[in-house]
């Protein structure tokens, strides 16, 4: 008959040994799992700082300031919902199930703003 130590023994081994399941962190992303995209290959390494063509790009980033207009402000201070996107989807597809079509649009948007947030966090470049 096995003592209780070694039994004990035995967990202790088997468990050092197995994969923490509670660790694990489970994808439940549906449209864009994780890794399903390689997003630094797609966009490129950003230029650095000090260097020519990141003066280039900001001089277009304020320009583009400065030549926008109302509405193109208005526009992009929209929230990003369906309700953004009714001009290009129109009234057709939004009478099939506006509600399925809603809720699925918000977990794309949810998907991809989770990519774009840890981009913007790794590089944290000034815009």
């Amino acid at each position: 008959m096995l003592r209780p130590t070694t039994i004990c023994f035995f967990i202790l081994v088997v468990l050092s040994f197995s994969k923490p399941i509670l660790a694990e962190k489970v994808d439940t992303r549906v449209y864009l799992p994780a890794a399903s995209v390689d997003d630094e290959k797609l966009i490129g390494q950003p230029p650095s700082i000090d260097s020519a063509a990141f003066s280039e790009q900001m001089a277009i980033v304020l320009w583009l300031q400065k030549t926008r207009t109302p509405e193109q402000v208005a526009f992009v201070k929209k929230s990003l919902n369906l309700a953004r996107f009714d001009p290009v989807i129109g009234d057709s597809l939004n009478s099939v199930d506006k509600k399925e079509l809603r809720d699925t649009l918000a977990v794309i948007i949810s998907e991809v703003r989770t990519d774009h947030n840890v981009l913007k966090a790794k590089y944290g470049y000034p815009r």
